[in-house]
């Protein structure tokens, strides 16, 4: 809950530092996969998150990840976080931030999960078919996800279209239980 709290307030702050688009989109890309890297490991997020271990070794560690980036003000914030014992918001930072970042610059990110890796054209084409619908600038993140047996799920913003065969194959069970068969 602290972190929720915390998440709206740390995300503005970084957002404000700079309003260059590019440098907006970098600290973006570079805050969401620091992020999944926390979401996706928790053995990561347990050494960041736990008292174990110096300050300065997280650090050490955080600017290795960083050492091919530029983004001095992105790795700053996070030694920021850490000191502040906020690193547990990050997630929410990197998502709050991305929403700012996509309303200023006219754009946003469709997340479609398949239960097979889709192929670049036809990723291409949904792209231009969101850009068309939505007259934004789309960016397609992709997730393969087998649970979901086939079709795909697209999330737009807070929309959800739930095309999976997965979701299908639980409505029709659902039907045919309500149809006492």
């Amino acid at each position: 809950m602290i972190a929720s709290k915390a998440a709206p307030h740390y995300s503005k702050a970084l957002f404000n530092l700079t309003q260059d688009d590019v440098q907006l989109n970098a600290y973006a890309k570079s805050l969401w996969e620091l992020a999944d890297l926390m979401r996706h490991n928790p053995a990561f997020k347990s050494f960041l998150l736990q008292p174990f271990g110096t300050m300065d070794f997280k650090k050490k560690i955080l600017k290795k990840l960083f050492q091919d980036s530029s983004e001095v003000k992105v790795l700053n914030f996070l030694f920021l976080l850490l000191e502040k014992k906020r690193m547990d918001a990050l997630p929410e930072i990197a998502d709050e931030y991305g929403r700012m970042v996509n309303e200023k610059l006219g754009q946003m990110i469709v997340n479609i999960t398949t239960a097979i890796p889709i192929d670049g054209e036809t990723i291409e084409k949904l792209r231009l078919m969101f850009e068309e619908q939505y007259r934004k600038k789309v960016f397609i993140k992709d997730e393969i996800n087998p649970k979901i047996l086939g079709g795909m799920i697209v999330k737009i913003n807070s929309q959800m279209l739930d095309g999976s065969l997965k979701a299908r194959l639980a409505n029709l069970k659902d039907k045919l239980l309500a149809a006492n068969l």
